[in-house]
């Protein structure tokens, strides 16, 4: 056979394409034969039906649980993760609720799952912020109002998770804003020791391939230095990833004696510099990176006037401001910290200087009572809550305020000798998941307008306090020396003059207050209730001494001998001696009313503990009588003759170290 005769035979055998189609063709047949038999089998099979009728009610199916499986890598979260899916080309976050506000739980209201009719459905009740587990990109957040801590570190250490967190999304920035006031010296070299351990933490979070490094060729994390005294300086060039470029950016931060610190300021001049880091990429629709704001201050700032220009330049970004600060005083303004020398060549004596660390509220909220200019340190309290400005520019901006205080202890007094140096004088603390339900109102100014019109107790309470703020009351006298009958009735109707100047305050205070009262039984926020019923029964207290007080002094003056003939002082002291059916007992009862219904419906609280001191002081007087010495040789048998000190020889050979005045805080 030839080659040419085998090529044609093996072309004859090879299928051409009318064979193949045909034989595609009876395939087909075949298939659609085999599967719409099955079919019909199915269709044929009876399906059981209950004798009962079909019930409306709506149940829903059991939860199938799934097994938790834990990503092989380092992470940050509180709680594991679990697999989720979703058809969604967005995956798994088509599956997250996102809302304004973050919540852990979101506010879903209930309803009946069967009602019969359309009509019956209930509508939930719109809310002006909605909240929920989870928040879009670019989606201004609330953060959170406080954050108690004993130290820096603690909050060094919450802020290092909240950098991770961050680094899960996307590469971060973070801006260290220092405040350069002596006072927080100490606090400045504590968190830049601590540095080694977050960045090392962070390293390792690298080294074992967190999702947060893997995204960009570019350092993941970078971090910036800026410094705020009476002026803003920012201490690295440009935000870098060397730490020792970091720390020693911390360690060229002089100190700025001149008591201004312009935080605000400071915050917007950081924004406008890093802003570039927040575009939005037009390839990825993303942020180039996220960034955050450490604000590192003891004070309330000088600048609270730009506040709304803060949160106004923040929100829009979405840049978290973090601020590590102080305990604002509860209802005040200023406060005292303790003061030690840094310089070991000067006296280490501790002295107290006039800080501003509050208030705690956009308006006042507390009655002024006694002046702040001490040279001892007051009795403040902790508000439980930071500064106002600060902490609305955390809240606003979705950041945290950290109250950062060393002495910080639940249950006890604090007494002046255990505040440590630096530290705020503050005697007594509250447990934060109480005062939680207390928190103020963080909204701008127009919001506080519209709470106050809506709240007529707020009004009262916020005009009382603001009057007595600007007319604060001083403490009357109760001690008088007789030396004749003119010099002690002169005395007598100078102490009566400052009683009837004081009457009038306090009787405008009661008027303010008086204004809120119909609508008290009305009000439903716990902190309004608290402050209103606190105020009035201080005022009440205040009016019913103040009268008894002056009542006691024009009797004092229509004379009165002594019981033993060899006094000659005349000591007021307060008793619970009130004569019945005086208008003074029908107000003194009200008074204390309003006091123990604060300390029954509020308690463990600010506002429960001044009241429990005023119910502790009775609101009556009573005359002492007294033995004061005028003479030398009656001074010397009274005080004694003081021994000579047994040091003068030590002293005269190692006289003591200078002594400073305390700088401006």
């Amino acid at each position: 056979m030839s080659v040419q005769k085998q090529l044609v035979d093996r072309d004859d055998a090879r299928p051409t394409p009318a064979r193949r189609v045909a034989a595609n063709w009876w395939g087909y047949c075949l298939s659609f034969l085999v599967h719409l038999g099955l079919l019909v089998a199915t269709a044929m099979v009876a399906i059981p039906r209950g004798s009962e009728a079909p019930s409306r009610e709506l149940r829903l199916a059991q939860p199938v649980e799934q097994e938790v499986v834990v990503a092989k890598q380092f992470r940050s979260d509180w709680e594991s993760d679990r697999e989720v899916g979703a058809t969604d080309m967005r995956g798994e976050e088509a599956m997250l609720a996102h809302a304004t506000v973050l919540s852990p739980v979101a506010e879903i209201p209930r309803m009946a799952l069967a009602p019969t009719d359309v009509s019956e459905i209930p509508l939930p009740r719109l809310v002006e912020t909605a909240m929920g587990p989870h928040t879009s990109e670019l989606q201004p957040v609330k953060g959170i109002a406080g954050y108690g801590t004993q130290g820096a570190l603690g909050a060094i250490d919450r802020l290092t998770h909240e950098i991770l967190l961050s680094l899960q999304e996307r590469p971060t920035l973070v801006v260290w804003l220092f405040d350069q006031s002596a006072s927080l010296h100490q606090q400045r070299q504590t968190i830049r020791d601590r540095f080694d351990r977050i960045y090392e933490e962070l390293g390792i979070v690298a080294e074992r391939g967190h999702a947060g490094f893997e995204r960009t060729d570019e350092p993941p994390l970078l971090s910036a230095v800026v410094a705020f005294g009476q002026k803003v300086t920012t201490r690295t060039k440009k935000p870098t990833d060397d730490l020792a470029l970091l720390k020693s950016a911390i360690d060229s931060i002089e100190l700025d004696d001149s008591g201004i610190e312009l935080a605000f300021t400071a915050v917007i001049e950081t924004v406008r510099q890093h802003r570039a880091f927040r575009k939005i990429h037009p390839r990825t629709n993303e942020p180039t990176r996220n960034v955050m704001l450490i604000l590192v201050t003891d004070e309330a700032a000088d600048d609270q006037a730009r506040m709304d220009e803060a949160v106004k330049i923040c929100r829009p970004l979405a840049i978290p401001v973090y601020a590590v600060g102080v305990p604002a005083p509860f209802g005040r303004v200023a406060t005292h910290m303790k003061w030690v020398d840094p310089d070991r060549n000067f006296d280490q004596t501790p002295g107290w200087g006039l800080v501003h660390q509050g208030p705690e509220s956009y308006f006042p909220e507390r009655l002024r009572i006694g002046s702040e200019e001490m040279e001892q340190p007051p009795d403040p309290l902790d508000s439980g809550f930071g500064p106002f400005a600060l902490t609305r520019l955390c809240v606003e901006s979705g950041g945290m305020y950290f109250s950062v205080h060393p002495n910080r202890q639940l249950g006890r007094t604090i007494g002046a000798g255990e505040t440590d140096a630096y530290a705020s004088y503050l005697r007594h603390f509250f447990d934060p998941e109480i005062m939680r339900k207390y928190q103020p109102h963080y909204g701008s100014i127009q919001e506080h307008e519209r709470l106050l019109r809506s709240h007529p107790c707020l009004a009262a309470l916020v005009k009382a306090a603001r009057h007595s703020w600007v007319t604060p009351i001083v403490d009357p006298t109760l001690r008088f020396v007789k030396i004749d009958d003119a010099q002690l009735s002169r005395e007598l109707t100078v102490a009566q003059r400052k009683a009837a100047s004081l009457e009038p305050e306090v009787d405008q205070i009661l008027d303010l207050l008086e204004t809120g009262e119909s609508s008290r039984d009305q009000e439903t926020q716990a902190r309004v209730q608290a402050g209103f019923d606190l105020a009035m029964g201080q005022a009440l207290a205040l009016k019913v001494r103040t009268g008894a007080y002056n009542a006691m002094l024009a009797l004092a003056k229509r004379g009165q001998p002594f019981p033993n003939p060899a006094h000659n002082t005349w000591q007021l002291q307060p008793a619970d001696e009130i004569p019945a059916g005086s208008p003074l007992q029908k107000l003194s009862e009200k008074a204390r009313f309003y006091l123990q219904r604060v300390v029954d419906e509020h308690p463990q609280t600010p506002w429960a503990l001044i009241a429990h001191q005023e119910l502790r002081q009775p609101l009556g007087w009573r005359w002492l009588s007294d033995f004061t010495p005028q003479t030398l040789p009656d001074l010397q048998v009274a005080i004694g003759t003081p021994a000579p000190p047994r040091d003068d020889q030590r002293r005269m050979l190692a006289p003591p170290p200078p002594r400073r005045e305390v700088p401006r805080l």
